[in-house]
């Protein structure tokens, strides 16, 4: 048995910054089945480990009443208030001796012993410096000759060598030139210089066979099973996919753990240490006339793109069978072995809710910026705390209508107050490529109300321009309507513990009577994947008067 190195052994202890920041087990979801245009992922098959699904309306159906899911609190989570279900919040998580791992590295921690004393005990065995950041070693030189003669050839690049077994191909051999793309991204976004003394350099080992790198020491017994990924300080080890892109996907996923943990200092939750990881995994590689280029932070545009990663499936299917997450549920995430497919999922689906959305994005990128030991869900409550209303309607929107393309800038609401209707009725303008709109007019429960809608506007321009009025076009149906047609919801000053009647609107098309439950300002919008918004122009006016 290999001797667990100190600073593998100070990780393992939690010291502060590295509890929840040091491993990443990680399983990759089967990859979605293929889907159609404006595809709607919870229509595809469930992936092996999902559970049989809920009698709740699928997406492709038109979602009415009792149909929809109400973003219930995590089990864990029952007696404090969320931010979907209950007052707006968002509590730190709490160590959770059961579903977290003290063992990670070694030898275990005592999970109730004051933060104090394990930083002084890593600071009188040298581990930590004085701001309490673990030193962590630089990577490790590797004889390659050695490794040639194990089976194992070496790739380098500036910011990584990568160690493999894996037999040669083009693919293969432009992954340094992949890796070395988007250190510069990492730096520019988390905002530390690109030149570091010494050089910033990880090595990622991608192996075939573990026992052939376990045999030439390049894999360390003291580490922990697992079954895809694993990131150590400057090294990282992957397990083969089944595909070039999930293999790539690893590597920049494990990659964003080292770098987060070798060049940054903070104590990150599980959500946003896995989420980061996924948000910069999540990624699309050209080549043209001026060489490679990776985007990172991606919004995959179908299926294909991303073989094998399903994150947008996996949350569509927990929203269709009644088990979407509130934000809460998904800032209570603990490490653990025994993490899943969706804990991956909802939390990259966090960090690209809050990195994306035109509203939150500026506040969700200093976050990391956090002193070493600064209370993080502190800070984020302190940032959005202004907003915590609006998220929870914002949140659920995005949750709901979430699939490959999703335009998060064009589906963002701009939340807005209407104004009591004038006697006469009052009419409003709405753009066709944007998501709800607010008409700015006032409605009050349990009066009827009459609104005829009209205009012409173009919702594809793909072969040729396509047109639709208010009643749709039914060449081609999004959740169960033509698209196109025009739909209604009265959205309440406040959710609260509520479910915003904007993921379960009401289609009138050119004309129908709308009786609101609730006092709120009227949002309408066509029907139609956020993905098709782009290419769309024109706009709706629509009139309201007060039924006789």
């Amino acid at each position: 048995m290999a001797r667990t190195p100190w600073y593998a052994t100070a990780a393992l202890a939690g010291i502060g910054v590295a509890l929840l920041t040091v491993g990443c087990k990680e399983s990759a979801p089967p990859s979605p089945a293929p889907a159609a245009n404006h595809p709607s992922a919870a229509d595809t098959a469930k992936p092996r480990s999902a559970p049989a699904p809920a009698k709740a309306a699928p997406r492709s159906q038109q979602a009415t009443g009792d149909d929809l899911p109400d973003f219930p609190p995590p089990k864990a989570a029952q007696s404090s208030s969320a931010s979907m279900s209950g007052e707006p919040s968002f509590p730190p998580p709490k160590f959770d001796p059961e579903t977290t791992d003290p063992a990670l590295r070694g030898r275990p921690i005592d999970p109730g012993a004051p933060l104090a004393d394990l930083m002084q005990q890593a600071q009188r065995e040298g581990l930590v410096d004085s701001e309490g950041n673990l030193k962590i070693p630089p990577a490790r030189e590797i004889d390659a000759a050695k490794a040639a003669a194990a089976g194992i050839r070496e790739l380098r690049g500036t910011y990584v060598r990568i160690y493999t077994d894996l037999p040669a191909s083009d693919e293969l051999d432009r992954l340094p030139a992949v890796f070395d793309a988007v250190y510069p991204q990492w730096c520019d976004y988390f905002g530390v210089p690109r030149e570091s003394n010494p050089p910033w350099r990880a090595n990622a080992f991608i192996m075939q066979n573990k026992e052939r790198f376990k045999a030439a020491g390049l894999l360390p017994d003291y580490l922990p099973e697992f079954e895809n990924g694993f990131a150590e300080g400057h090294e990282l080890y992957i397990v083969e996919q089944p595909t070039e892109y999930y293999r790539r996907h690893l590597l920049l996923h494990e990659g964003t753990h080292s770098f987060m943990l070798t060049r940054l200092s903070g104590s990150f939750p599980t959500w946003y240490f896995e989420g980061m990881a996924e948000l910069f995994g999540t990624h699309r590689v050209d080549e043209g006339p001026s060489g490679l280029t990776v985007q990172t932070r991606y919004m995959p545009r179908g299926r294909d793109e991303v073989p094998f990663w399903g994150r947008t499936k996996l949350v569509a299917d927990a929203y269709r069978e009644g088990r979407a997450r509130n934000l809460n549920g998904v800032f209570a995430i603990q490490p653990s072995r025994n993490m899943g497919n969706e804990e991956y999922a909802w939390s990259w689906a966090a960090c690209y809710f809050f990195d994306t959305h035109p509203a939150y994005r500026d506040r969700f990128r200093t976050l990391f910026k956090l002193p070493a030991r600064g209370d993080f869900m502190e800070e984020l409550q302190k940032l959005y705390e202004a907003d915590s209303d609006p998220i929870i309607t914002q949140w659920q929107v995005f949750v709901a209508g979430l699939d490959y393309g999703y335009d998060l800038e064009r589906a963002a609401i701009r939340l807005e107050p209407g104004q009591p209707l004038p006697t006469g009725g009052a009419t409003a303008t709405v753009a066709a490529d944007r998501g709800w709109q607010s008409t700015g007019i006032r409605l009050q429960a349990g009066r009827s109300y009459q609104i005829a809608a009209t205009g012409r506007y173009r919702v594809a321009n793909e072969a040729k321009p396509w047109y639709s009025e208010p009643d749709g076009v039914t060449i081609r149906y999004h959740d169960g309507l033509p698209l196109g047609t025009l739909l209604v919801a009265v959205q309440p000053d406040h959710v609260g513990s509520g479910v915003t009647p904007l993921i379960k609107p009401l289609a009138v098309g050119s004309a129908g009577t709308l009786t609101p439950e609730q006092d709120g300002t009227l949002y309408v919008k066509i029907n139609e994947a956020t993905s098709g918004l782009a290419d769309n122009e024109g706009s709706v006016r629509v009139t309201v008067k007060e039924g006789k």
